[in-house]
């Protein structure tokens, strides 16, 4: 059969109970059939996202985009077969103490930064092997 798309998924999890900070956290579920749909919605999503100038670059985006993709391939006699791929773009880290950031500007480079930071820390749990506990509930990123 053919491939059905959805995307993005709703996260189980709320990250809105969370910590506060970056931008819109603008979560939708959009059925798709065919790559272009997908295009599209990627194209979007692109265009809603907050670029800014700053210090390092003329062009920074000031959000992580997250695109969740459930892919469905429906064959013949109920035999299904369901795939989930993310696409995960992150903001960039920047340095608090040479950035000349200045009030809302600096708050997002703070969110961003703090983001990251418990990005790094779940990867870190995921690859150490004697820890039991993955801090994903620190931030709405590793959330979702």
């Amino acid at each position: 059969g053919s491939p059905r798309l959805s995307s993005p998924r709703t996260p189980r999890a709320d990250p809105h109970k969370f910590a506060s900070g970056g931008g819109g956290n603008r979560l939708e579920e959009l059925p798709v059939e065919n790559l272009r749909d997908v295009a599209r919605h990627v194209a979007r999503g692109e265009r809603a996202k907050k670029v800014e100038r700053t210090t390092m670059n003329d062009r920074s985006s000031r959000s992580h985009t997250i695109f969740s993709f459930k892919v469905e391939l429906r064959g013949a006699a109920q035999h299904n077969s369901l795939s989930n791929m993310q696409i995960v773009d992150l903001a960039g880290r920047e340095n608090e103490q040479t950035s000349e950031c200045k009030d809302e500007r600096f708050r997002e480079l703070r969110y961003i930064n703090r983001s990251l930071f418990e990005l790094a820390n779940c990867i870190f749990a995921l690859c150490d092997g004697n820890r039991e506990h993955v801090p994903f509930r620190n931030s709405k990123l590793t959330m979702l």
